[in-house]
């Protein structure tokens, strides 16, 4: 599934450099335990760390449930657009 807002993983100040000196990409985590959160992640090398602090339990639940909305939304555009091709 997409993710629920466009995103420009590269489109950040300041660099933040991985273990092979490259700038790594800043990615939106939409997983139930970790929702909105946003991670940086090099596909080169094992770069990865949390680039912040946790989601407050009360958001996390938010964003959950209003990310679950957005992808049904999604999943039935894309079936209204099949039906009537």
């Amino acid at each position: 599934l997409s993710y629920p807002l466009p995103h420009r993983a590269l489109d950040y100040e300041p660099a933040v450099l991985c273990h092979c000196r490259k700038k790594v990409a800043l990615w939106i985590s939409w997983s139930n335990d970790n929702p909105g959160r946003r991670y940086l992640k090099c596909y080169r090398c094992d770069f990865i760390c949390w680039y912040e602090g946790p989601v407050d339990e009360f958001i996390c639940g938010l964003l959950v449930d209003l990310r679950d909305v957005v992808w049904s939304l999604q999943c039935e555009r894309r079936e209204h657009k099949c039906a009537h091709l």
